[in-house]
């Protein structure tokens, strides 16, 4: 859990877990030394001091404290039910499953959103998450394996540390290695309250986002000028973040820099490294004759 900006929210976010954990939940709070713990709760969970109160760098500092095989981000001003994880983590029996996203209805008024799809004339658009599949996550509310987030914050470097960016990046990176993301029935968090991170649609946005699906899956999946032109006039884009996508190639090398493709493991690779791990010590590995 984030403190981000409001000590309010925050707590609430803490009492709601708190409440409602079961006994084998890791609960992890991370700040940037500014919350003094008026409660006395270090006895319950682990307080992590991060570097600052950017989301991306406060997830990075507290993933070290965390051993549980799932791990889920919940910003500040999120709450959530008895047994709220239960339908998430049934959905990891699939192998191939990476991250789990909840069932929310997009507040298009806060521009509230867990998860994301691109479209033929815009990249990483929000989504409602009730009314089908998803192409990516942003860092609220998702549940994820945890030797994949590792394997993530390794391939994205600790400068590019915008969290529309980073939600990206790792989205397609996931899916570049053949893990799939998807929404579970059931799964559900009150985001009403939450703290959201701002989505300005403009130049930057545009050139950012094209650069990343260009280094990821090739320049030909970035929006054309033409269709994401069509947006910016009836959708929820700009002409600015449309003319972004146009020049993405003037980003590409820093995000190739940025990102290393090679860091995130596929399924297979996890699975062989499985069955390895699980041969018996009591067994050793002969030699060829």
């Amino acid at each position: 859990m984030p403190l981000e900006r409001e000590h309010q929210l925050f707590e609430d976010t803490l009492l709601s877990v708190l409440e409602n954990a079961d006994d084998d939940c890791e609960i992890v709070a991370v700040h940037n030394g500014s919350y003094e713990d008026p409660f006395e709760l270090a006895g319950e969970l682990a307080l992590v001091t991060a570097r600052s109160s950017n989301l991306v760098d406060q997830v990075r500092d507290a993933f070290d404290s965390t051993t549980a095989p799932l791990v889920q981000i919940l910003t500040s001003g999120t709450k959530v039910h008895p047994q709220w994880l239960d339908s998430a983590i049934e959905s990891f029996d699939e192998d191939t499953v990476a991250a789990i996203v909840p069932q929310q209805q997009r507040d298009r008024r806060r521009g509230n959103a867990a998860g994301w799809n691109d479209t033929s004339a815009r990249l990483c658009q929000p989504v409602d998450t009730q009314t089908g599949s998803i192409d990516g996550f942003f860092l609220g509310g998702v549940v994820i394996r945890r030797h994949l987030l590792k394997d993530l914050l390794e391939a994205v470097a600790p400068a590019m540390n915008h969290p529309i960016a980073v939600a990206y990046a790792f989205g397609g990176l996931l899916r570049r290695s053949g893990w799939s993301i998807r929404v579970a029935k059931g799964f559900e968090v009150d985001c009403s309250k939450s703290v959201t991170f701002e989505d300005a649609s403009d130049f930057d946005r545009g050139q950012l986002l094209g650069s990343i699906q260009a280094h990821l899956f090739s320049s030909n999946h970035v929006p054309s000028l033409g269709s994401s032109m069509m947006t910016a006039v009836f959708g929820e884009s700009s002409v600015g973040e449309a003319l972004g996508m146009a020049k993405h190639r003037n980003r590409l090398a820093a995000t190739r820099r940025a990102i290393d493709v090679a860091c995130v493991a596929t399924p297979d690779e996890v699975a062989r490294r499985t069955r390895i791990q699980s041969v018996p010590v009591e067994a050793p590995f002969r030699r060829a004759a």
